[in-house]
């Protein structure tokens, strides 16, 4: 979660810009064009992964030990987007620094499988 004190620093800039001579020339339409910019670039994404597991959709993220799941893949989503809120605003909990999230990669990367022995239309996880 941001900081409070960068989030007010942010909205003070907003009313600072709001107030320039240039700015209140502009027409509506682009005056929310660059409101919605900054608004957005302070936007971090987080990285998710998602996936059907027996009937239902699973979000999971590498950054923190949570996932969500859903009856649609939208519904996981959205409820991962909230988890991840209450996880970053809880004061009690270790958050990872906001570089460690703007520098983490997702890739797929080729594994070789013993398909051969992995039989069709069963789960591959199994209890052993």
């Amino acid at each position: 979660m941001p900081d409070p004190e960068k989030s007010i620093e942010i909205t003070e800039i907003l009313k600072d810009i709001e107030k320039t001579t240039h700015f209140k020339k502009l027409p509506i339409e682009m005056k929310n064009m660059i409101k919605n910019s900054i608004e957005e670039s302070m936007k971090i994404r987080f990285p998710i992964s998602t996936f059907k597991e027996n009937n239902e959709w699973i979000a999971t993220t590498p950054l923190i030990d949570i996932c969500a799941q859903g009856e649609t893949e939208k519904e996981a989503i959205e409820s991962i987007i909230e988890m991840i809120d209450d996880y970053m605003s809880d004061p009690c909990t270790k958050k990872p620094n906001i570089e460690t999230i703007i520098q983490v990669k997702t890739q797929n990367i080729p594994i070789n499988l013993p398909i051969d022995k992995i039989p069709i239309n069963t789960p591959i996880s199994k209890e052993c």
